[in-house]
């Protein structure tokens, strides 16, 4: 979902894992109105649901491990099984090597791993991408977006995905939603909707204009 600052990205993703409710219409997820949830429903919903935030969100006292091994226990895995899930997701996100490390000694990149790794171990049927490389450089932008990309490959986990960053939309994303005041103004597949945009925020977005740069004045005779 794509969208300039304002537009109600934050607001959606919040209202997917029912942080937040629709004044007006219905949050379907996995077959569930998440609105109609009861509490008990809603926590198991968001067991489904991993995040990933722009700010990693990660505890600056605890070390890589014990970042992903907590919150399990907190949910009450055991702690051999959430140790063994430590290992596995660290594993796929290339920083087992760091699991003793801290995240003051980490790059931007590296704690966006952490993060990522710490939303799969809860082993989520849906991945929620809040602006997740919005922060970091090109270069560690791409490695993000690789990691997602073989995690929605591999794993089968679907992502949503917010940005403003049109390379995020063309490197990873099958489908692509507009979001214009709060109303998805256009939506479809990341070629159609790029190739020949409707809407005046897909058009923008895909630097597409009416006259193709051509000023109007010119073109009036034609």
């Amino acid at each position: 979902v794509m969208g300039y600052s304002g537009a109600g990205k934050s607001t959606l993703i919040r209202m997917i894992n029912g942080l937040e409710k629709p004044t007006d219409g219905d949050v379907i997820v996995d077959g569930e109105s998440v609105a109609d949830l009861s509490k008990k429903e809603l926590l198991q919903l968001r067991r489904k649901i991993g995040m990933i935030f722009q700010s990693y969100n990660l505890l600056v006292t605890a070390t890589v491990a014990q970042n992903i091994i907590l919150p399990l226990t907190l949910e009450g895995l055991d702690k051999t099984e959430a140790e063994q899930r430590a290992e596995k997701y660290l594993k796929i996100v290339d920083l087992w090597d760091k699991r003793d490390s801290y995240p003051a000694q980490l790059s931007g990149g590296q704690r966006q791993r952490v993060a990522v790794a710490r939303a799969l171990a809860h082993e989520p049927k849906i991945l929620l991408s809040d602006e997740a490389t919005s922060a970091l450089d090109p270069e560690t932008t791409e490695s993000i977006l690789s990691l997602l990309l073989k995690i929605n490959q591999e794993l089968g986990i679907t992502i949503f995905l917010i940005t403003h960053e049109m390379n995020v939309i063309q490197r990873v994303c099958d489908r692509v939603a507009g979001l214009d005041a709060g109303v998805i103004a256009e939506e479809g597949p990341v070629v159609d909707v790029f190739t020949q945009p409707k809407q005046g925020i897909t058009r923008k977005f895909a630097g597409v204009s009416d006259t193709l740069g051509v000023p109007r004045d010119i073109l009036k005779p034609y």
